[in-house]
C-alpha cells in the first residue's frame, strides 16, 4: 500500500476514534502514530494534515493537533457522475453547513450512490433505513408506492430514489434507413425487434448494446411472462431469452454509429444528443401483450461500515425533499418519486416527447418483479455463459429454475393475501 492510501486508512481510523472524543481534546502526535501504526514520520504527518484539511482537527504550533472545536465533517461518497455529485454537494452544504462531501473510490465510503438494476448485495453493503424514518416518509403521502420497494429486501428498506427515469429505445436513423426504410417507432414489437437486430448483424453492425441491454431485455421478457401466469408463455419467454446472450458484446457503443438500438434512461438523452448521432426514440416494446417498463433510479444509501449513521440518514432523507427532487429533475430531465412534482412535469412538452405518459395507467414498472438477489444471479449466469463455463442448455435450465422459484414465491404471497382477505371478510 502506498503512503497516500496508508495515510487515508489511518486518518479514517482516527476519525472514528474522534467520535468519542471532546472538542479540543489532543490527538496522537506524529511520534505516537509512528509507534502505534509502524509508519514513517512523513506518513504520520500526512495523516494529521488530512484531518486538518477536512476541518476535523486543528493544529496549534508548539502544542500539537486537537479535535476541531467547530466540528466540520467531510463525508465520502462513492459512485455517481460529476453532475449528480455537484448538485448533491451544493444542496447538502446549504442544508448542513457543518458538512462537505468528497467523491471517493473507497468501498467503505459513508454514503453510496445506488443505481437500480446493479447487482448490489444489500445486506453487506448498506445500512437499512431506520423504521421511524420510513414511517414518517410513508405518512407524508407524497411518494409513489414503488419508491419504497426499489431497494427493499427481506423486509428492510436500504434506499429511496432521489429520482427515476423510465427507459426508452433510441434507434439510429442512418442504419434503419438501410434496413427498414419505412420504419415507424410504434412498429417496434416483440416480433419485429429481434428481426431488426438480426438484419443489423447481417450488415456487419450491432443489433443493440452491452450487457446492461441484454439483462434489461431479459428481465422485461420474464416479467411480462410472469404477468400472464401461463406455463406455455413462461417456456416461450425462456426460449426468447437465450438468443440475446449468444452474440458477443460489441466493443463499439451507440455513439460509434454502428449500433442500431440502445436502451436509454432520460438522463442520458442529452449526452447522446451532444454526440451528433442521428437518432430518434421509440417506446419500449411490449412482450406477450404486457407493457412492462424498465427504469433506472438513483438513490443515496448509507454504507454499512459507516460510524455514527444518524447524520448520514438525515442527508439521505434530504434527497427526498421537494427542493432536492426538483433540482435533480431539472438537471437530469428525470422524474421525481414525489407525485406532485411528477404530475407538474407532465404538463411540460419536453417531458412528454418520449412515450413516458402513453398509457401510463397500463404500465407496470419492472422493478416490482425481481429482487436484487435475482439480478445478482443473472449477472453471474451471464458471465459464466459468456466465458463458456456453462453451455446454453445449462444457462437456460439455471435461469428457469431461479425464475420459477420467484414465481412460486409470488404465488404463495398472493395466496397469503387472499387468505387474509377471506378471514377479514368472515
Amino acid at each position: 500500500m502506498d503512503m497516500a492510501n496508508k495515510a487515508e486508512c489511518i486518518a479514517r481510523e482516527l476519525h472514528k476514534r474522534m467520535a468519542g472524543m471532546n472538542c479540543g481534546e489532543k490527538l496522537p502526535s506524529e511520534s505516537q502514530l509512528v509507534r502505534e501504526f509502524g509508519i514513517a514520520k512523513m506518513t504520520a504527518a500526512h495523516v494529521l494534515n488530512l484531518l486538518v484539511q477536512q476541518h476535523l482537527a486543528e493544529r496549534i504550533p508548539g502544542r500539537g493537533t486537537f479535535v476541531a472545536k467547530q466540528r466540520h465533517q467531510t463525508i465520502s461518497v462513492i459512485g455517481g457522475c460529476a453532475s449528480f455529485f455537484d448538485v448533491l454537494n451544493s444542496l447538502v452544504m446549504k442544508r448542513f453547513p457543518d458538512v462537505s462531501l468528497q467523491r471517493s473510490a473507497d468501498p467503505n465510503a459513508e454514503l453510496i450512490r445506488a443505481v437500480t438494476n446493479m447487482p448490489f448485495a444489500y445486506e453487506t453493503m448498506f445500512a437499512p433505513l431506520p423504521d421511524e424514518m420510513i414511517f414518517r416518509l410513508k405518512s407524508e403521502g407524497r411518494f409513489f408506492p414503488f419508491a419504497f420497494d426499489i431497494h427493499a429486501q427481506d423486509g428492510l428498506i436500504y434506499g429511496i430514489p432521489a429520482f427515476f427515469s423510465p427507459v426508452v429505445v433510441a434507434w439510429n436513423r442512418n442504419l434503419m434507413r438501410r434496413i427498414e426504410p419505412h420504419f415507424e417507432p410504434r412498429m417496434l414489437t416483440q416480433e419485429s425487434f429481434p428481426v431488426l437486430c438480426r438484419k443489423a448483424r447481417e450488415q456487419g453492425w450491432n443489433g443493440f448494446g452491452d450487457i446492461y441491454s441484454r439483462l434489461l431485455i431479459t428481465t422485461a421478457i420474464l416479467a411480462a411472462a410472469m404477468l400472464r401466469n401461463d406455463d406455455t408463455v413462461v417456456n416461450r419467454a425462456l426460449e426468447l431469452v437465450l438468443p440475446w446472450f449468444q452474440y458477443r458484446v460489441p466493443h463499439e457503443n451507440f455513439t460509434s454509429g454502428q449500433t442500431l438500438f440502445e436502451f436509454l434512461p432520460r438522463n442520458r438523452l442529452q449526452y447522446y444528443m451532444g454526440q451528433g448521432i442521428d437518432f430518434e426514440l421509440a417506446p419500449f416494446p411490449s412482450f406477450f401483450n404486457q407493457k412492462v417498463l424498465p427504469f433506472i433510479s438513483e438513490s443515496l444509501c448509507v454504507g454499512r461500515q459507516a460510524q455514527n449513521k444518524e447524520k448520514f440518514f438525515k442527508i439521505c432523507e434530504y434527497t427526498l425533499s421537494p427542493e432536492f427532487q426538483q433540482a435533480m429533475c431539472n438537471i437530469y430531465q428525470g422524474l421525481s418519486v414525489d407525485r406532485t412534482i411528477t404530475v407538474s412535469l407532465m404538463e411540460i412538452r419536453s417531458y412528454r416527447d418520449d412515450f413516458y405518459f402513453t398509457g401510463l395507467n397500463q404500465i407496470r414498472l419492472m422493478n416490482y418483479f425481481f429482487p436484487a438477489a435475482f439480478n445478482r444471479e443473472l449477472h453471474l449466469l451471464y458471465d459464466s455463459f459468456q466465458q463458456n463455463s456453462i453451455s446454453g442448455e445449462d444457462f437456460r435450465r439455471e435461469l428457469e429454475q431461479r425464475y420459477k422459484e420467484i414465481m412460486r414465491k409470488e404465488e404463495n404471497t398472493q395466496q397469503l393475501w387472499a387468505n387474509m382477505h377471506n378471514l377479514l371478510q368472515e
